[in-house]
């Protein structure tokens, strides 16, 4: 079957909701896609490529998200891989390969230095052996356990409660809601990654359900799940409590655990392995050169790079 390949804009921002709802089974929000789409705080946005058939149909699309990476101090343009997803009735036609690979010229002739994400199980063939991306290995999961009650966990296990919780968790937030400036405030990032400035973080509240909160002067960027996920530890001393330093959160919002992911790479990845955490495998991360072929060495990757969080 011939396909042709048509560049996402914001006029056809439509039909890639509409192919996300018929493969998924629910809705997606348009208004979802355009702000994920939106990050003209880089100078590009609307990065990736649909495949239509003869019908003009949409059979599959390839996106990627632009962001900045702090490498040796120097802010270098790259795009985050996500949103990749294939009609059923046109899978096994090497429409991800086609896709990624006119991504990625495209990427290049708009100066992107390299594309990065976090491949599945069900993708990480497709891009570590037919793309060309390096693999960077897997991130560890560290979940703190605390002896708060768990109403989080009480008003999810019992449905009828879970609006209850819902509406505690509102309340909470509009106490200690932040914007992304003050909890940055004491903040500068020491390590090669993804650069969580003002910009990155703002964008990444505005299309997702993370937030910012102050607790006893703290500065938390948090999501809810499965208790609380923390996008990253805004802190610099490397010789920090952990379990101290969440406490207060989780006391806060009622939780029993809270979730953090990095690799090894993260200045505080040996306190966090010397806490009481437990641990275990997370995400794999990859990596591919466009217009530089030179890659960045002892990439750190967190919870809160990830498209999803």
């Amino acid at each position: 079957m011939k396909y042709t390949n048509v560049k996402l804009s914001d006029d056809n921002l439509s039909e890639l909701a509409s192919l996300f709802e018929r493969e998924h089974g629910t809705k997606f929000s348009l208004e979802y896609f355009k702000r994920k789409f939106k990050t003209d705080w880089t100078g590009k946005s609307n990065i990736g490529f649909f495949a239509k058939d003869i019908e003009n149909n949409v059979s599959a699309f390839y996106g990627g998200f632009p962001c900045q990476m702090l490498v040796e101090e120097q802010k270098l343009l790259v795009l985050q891989s996500g949103d990749t997803i294939t009609h059923a009735n046109h899978r096994k036609k090497g429409l991800f390969i086609r896709l990624a690979e006119e991504t990625y010229n495209y990427a290049e002739s708009e100066h992107f230095e390299l594309v990065f994400g976090f491949p599945n199980k069900n993708s990480e063939h497709g891009f570590f052996q037919k793309l060309g991306w390096k693999n960077l290995g897997s991130s560890t999961n560290f979940t703190f356990t605390f002896p708060n009650f768990n109403w989080f966990g009480l008003c999810n296990k019992f449905t009828f409660l879970k609006p209850l919780y819902d509406s505690f968790w509102k309340l909470q937030l509009s106490k200690f809601i932040i914007t992304p400036e003050e909890a940055l405030k004491n903040y500068k990032q020491s390590y090669n990654g993804v650069l969580k400035d003002s910009h990155f973080i703002k964008y990444k509240l505005n299309y997702g359900n993370s937030k910012l909160v102050l607790i006893e002067n703290k500065p938390y960027w948090i999501n809810k799940d499965n208790g609380i996920q923390l996008g990253e530890i805004f802190l610099t001393n490397e010789d920090i409590d952990i379990y101290s330093y969440l406490k207060p959160l989780a006391k806060a919002f009622g939780v029993k655990q809270i979730h953090f992911s990095c690799n090894e790479y993260h200045p505080l990845f040996n306190a966090l392995s010397c806490s009481n955490a437990q641990k275990s495998p997370g995400y794999v991360a990859g990596i591919r050169g466009l217009k530089n072929k030179v890659l960045p060495k002892n990439l750190v990757f967190v919870s809160g790079d990830s498209d999803d969080f």
